[in-house]
């Protein structure tokens, strides 16, 4: 996880800070586009592979 994250989203409760984490997840396997899959998020990446075996 990126601190980076945390620069701009500041948590006061613990609460705040596991949604906080599941955002930054699902923004990271959702919207990132990651170079070395191809230009894909690592869920399309995953979707793809389990096409490509089925």
């Amino acid at each position: 996880m990126k601190d980076e994250f945390f620069n701009f989203h500041q948590a006061t409760t613990r609460t705040e800070l596991i949604n906080l984490i599941n955002q930054y997840i699902h923004w990271y396997s959702t919207k990132c586009l990651q170079q070395t899959l191809n230009g894909m998020t690592p869920e399309e990446y995953r979707n793809h592979a389990v096409q490509n075996c089925a």
